[in-house]
């Protein structure tokens, strides 16, 4: 069984597909403020809300990072359907 990686060497593995925390961090969290200053922000419920923080830290991936790996793209589905999963259980809709 091969040894496990150090932090360290996790991280700079990372870095090649993710980019650098600190810059991904930057343009995620960016991307969450202006999600949650959103007029219907608080009508999503909280399976919603953690979809679209999951998929604002990919899209922080994707242009922080290596934009053709093909998982940040599959994980944006499944994050996705995930929150459209939570239309179905809480039966919540956005007021007009």
């Amino acid at each position: 069984m091969p040894e496990p990686m150090s932090a360290q060497e996790l991280v700079q593995t990372r870095e090649g597909t993710h980019g650098s925390f600190g810059e991904n961090a930057k343009v995620t969290q960016a991307i969450k403020r202006i999600v949650r200053n959103s007029p219907c922000y608080e009508a999503l419920n909280d399976t919603q809300k953690e979809a679209v923080d999951r998929i604002a830290m990919k899209l922080g991936r994707i242009v922080g990072g290596n934009p053709n790996v093909e998982d940040h793209w599959d994980d944006l589905g499944g994050y996705a359907e995930l929150g459209k999963q939570g239309i179905i259980v809480h039966s919540v809709r956005p007021k007009n």
